[in-house]
């Protein structure tokens, strides 16, 4: 699957791709920024991943497209919010100590947020335990469109 963390502003993922069972050699972008400065994160499926980017970046002008079956896409947006969209619908998530994961590494991720680790460093000790969480760690800065993210 994957994991994804948020803490502080920034959300970090893991880019391990796998088909059908089988680690692939490319790895995948699982969050990208979007209108307004804020980032969706994607955890699951990654069919119909293309059209839930349109979906974000014309500002959600048309229908959502169909989530698959244990898949989450979760935006977080400047102002706080943190909103999963899932094949049953969406929800508001408010991280009760400021930080949350999701994906089959979540557990090992908030063990390290719990104990203090940063994002990124949360999920590379998710990748030391989970299956499921591999390639690199990668971060991205929710940051205000007038912000430089620095």
């Amino acid at each position: 699957m994957t994991t994804i963390v948020f803490r502080d502003g920034w959300v970090a993922y893991d880019t391990q791709a796998v088909r059908s069972g089988t680690v692939m050699p490319e790895s995948l972008d699982k969050a990208w920024r979007i209108a307004g400065g804020g980032v969706a994160a994607l955890c699951g499926e990654f069919n119909g991943s293309d059209d839930l980017k349109a979906w974000l970046d014309d500002g959600k002008a048309w229908e959502q497209p169909k989530i698959p079956e244990n898949t989450i896409l979760i935006v977080f947006m400047p102002d706080g919010a943190i909103v999963e969209h899932t094949s049953s619908g969406k929800a508001a998530t408010k991280p009760l100590h400021g930080y949350y994961a999701w994906g089959s590494g979540q557990d090992a991720a908030l063990g390290a947020l719990a104990m203090g680790a940063k994002a990124h460093r949360a999920v590379e000790i998710a990748m030391m335990f989970d299956l499921g969480t591999g390639g690199t760690a990668r971060q991205i800065k929710i940051v205000a469109e007038n912000d430089d993210g620095a």
